[in-house]
C-alpha cells in the first residue's frame, strides 16, 4: 500500500523510482576523511555480496565505510559486522523499500539493484525458514520482495 502525499501528484510519482535509483546508487561523499591520510591510499574491496566500501590503512580493523545508500541498506538487512543491531522491523522496512521500487522503476539501474541485492535477500529468507514471530515477518517481507521481482 503506498501512501500518497498532498504535495506530489499521482503523475509525480511514475518520476521517483528512477530518482530513487539514482540517489542509492550514487558514491556517498567522504568529506570526513582525516587530512593527514593520504588519499592515494585508499584501496576498495568488496563484501560479500559484491558491493564495494572503502577502506584506509587507519581504518584496516574497523567496519569497511558504505560508498552507497544501497551498500547501506544491503548491511541492514544482512545485519552482521554493524556497529548497531537492526531490529527486525527495520530489517523488513528495507524489504518494503525495495518492492516499492522495483514496482516504480526499471532499466539497468534496477537490475543492478537487484543482482546486488538479491544474494542477500535470499539468504535472509534461507535463515528465517521455519522461524517464528518477527523473524518469519522479516522472511515473509524478503519472499514478497523476490517473488515481486521474478515476476516483473
Amino acid at each position: 500500500m503506498m501512501i500518497y502525499s498532498p504535495l506530489i501528484s499521482a503523475a509525480d510519482y511514475s518520476s521517483i523510482g528512477p530518482l530513487v535509483l539514482n540517489a542509492i546508487m550514487a558514491p556517498l561523499s567522504f568529506d570526513a576523511v582525516p587530512a593527514t591520510e593520504p588519499t592515494s591510499a585508499s584501496v576498495s574491496t568488496s563484501s560479500e555480496v559484491s558491493s564495494p566500501v572503502v577502506t584506509t590503512p587507519s581504518t584496516r580493523g574497523h567496519l569497511p565505510i558504505p560508498r552507497r545508500a544501497l551498500d547501506m541498506l544491503i548491511s541492514a538487512l544482512k545485519n552482521v559486522d554493524n556497529l548497531v543491531n537492526f531490529p527486525i522491523e527495520v530489517r523488513a522496512n528495507v524489504c518494503s523499500f525495495f518492492l516499492q521500487v522495483g514496482r516504480h522503476a526499471s532499466g539497468e539501474e534496477l537490475n543492478k539493484v537487484k543482482e546486488t541485492v538479491r544474494p542477500t535477500l535470499e539468504k535472509v529468507l534461507e535463515i528465517s525458514r521455519g522461524a517464528q514471530g518477527k523473524e518469519e515477518m522479516l522472511g515473509r517481507a524478503a519472499r514478497r520482495t523476490l517473488d515481486a521481482w521474478a515476476s516483473s
